[in-house]
């Protein structure tokens, strides 16, 4: 079973930013990776890297760290959350630089 704390294969942690001082409450409802109606759910994955203090997302550390659901197609990250009590979604592309949220 893969660790959540590091990508996979060696690939360094940089997709991901570390909070600010004062950053807001986050709760993650909902996290995809995929195309059209075949997405893999990576809540628990997203979850645990809020969890973990980061908060900007590239679609290569979920590719990397989890695998390719779809080879060959293009593939979106969906994040569907809470920040201050209202609900807010991110779609981040696959080669779009980290969406920071």
């Amino acid at each position: 079973m893969h660790s959540y704390g590091q990508p996979a294969y060696g690939q360094p942690q940089t997709a991901f930013a570390q909070p600010a001082y004062g950053q807001h409450v986050l709760k993650v409802s909902y996290a995809g990776y995929g195309a059209g109606n075949k997405m893999m759910d990576v809540t628990d994955f997203v979850k645990h890297q809020v969890h973990e203090g980061r908060r900007a997302f590239a679609t290569d550390v979920i590719y990397t760290s989890l695998g390719d659901p779809l080879p060959g197609v293009v593939k979106h990250l969906v994040v569907v959350f809470k920040k201050d009590g209202k609900k807010h979604s991110v779609l981040v592309k696959d080669g779009e630089p980290a969406h920071h949220f």
